[in-house]
């Protein structure tokens, strides 16, 4: 064959993930998760055409339409539990902790990290604590590749034409006289074909023209525009 296959005889590892479940801290906090990568992944998102929409360094559509913009962190996480890997989103109080503990051990991941907030409010103030895990001989498995899976999450492979710039819909002025009203509806009704045309009618000012020419002729003392015919 010209064109050879490329063999592969064991599935794809987990840094070939496309997705991954994304978690944020609830009221009340999280259970502690392992962090996997070696340091976090941050980015600007904006509120925009009612998702979150990452901030691009150039010609950014959201910036345009002027959307504010807030910085979140994203980390790869080992459930303890499930032993599923999963994305944890971080507010920017959590980095101190997450700084601390990478300049005294060089790396983040074999870390456990707990998220805490305020069980009486939905937005409070996320913290983290960021400590060594018991790993007990569990072979933790290799990063996936966050920041692909991030823009496959947020849709932007083919940005930024996928997401084009909300611009206001066009004002008309209303007309401001008799003339205007019936020029305007004089243009809209070239454009309508024969048959609908038809089952209109005929335009207001002339079915009121006939009709008072109709009046004039039974009723001699009819009068047209106020005056005697």
């Amino acid at each position: 064959m010209k064109t050879e296959i490329e063999w592969s005889d064991s599935p794809p590892t987990q840094t070939d993930m496309k997705s991954a479940d994304l978690r944020r801290c609830p009221p009340g906090g999280l259970p502690p998760a392992i962090i996997l990568c070696d340091w976090l992944t941050g980015n600007e998102l904006h509120w925009w055409n009612g998702r979150s929409f990452p901030h691009l360094s150039n010609d950014c559509p959201a910036c345009a339409a002027k959307r504010a913009k807030v910085w979140k962190g994203y980390i790869a996480a080992l459930d303890v539990k499930t032993r599923k890997v999963f994305i944890l989103e971080i507010t920017p109080n959590c980095t101190e902790p997450l700084s601390a503990y990478k300049q005294t051990f060089g790396s983040l991941r074999g870390a456990q990290i707990k998220l805490d907030r305020s069980a009486t409010k939905i937005n409070g103030r996320v913290t983290a604590t960021v400590t060594p895990a018991n790993l007990g001989g569990l072979e933790l498995p290799q990063p996936p590749d966050v920041r692909s899976i991030l823009r496959h999450m947020w849709q932007t492979d083919h940005r930024p034409q996928d997401n084009p710039a909300q611009t206001p819909r066009p004002v008309t002025e209303p007309p401001q006289n008799t003339e205007e009203v019936i020029a305007k509806r004089q243009r809209v009704t070239s454009n309508l074909p024969m048959e609908v045309i038809e089952r209109l009618g005929m335009p207001i000012t002339d079915a009121g023209e006939a009709l008072a020419e109709g009046f004039a002729r039974h009723n001699p003392n009819f009068k047209k525009n106020g005056k005697h015919a």
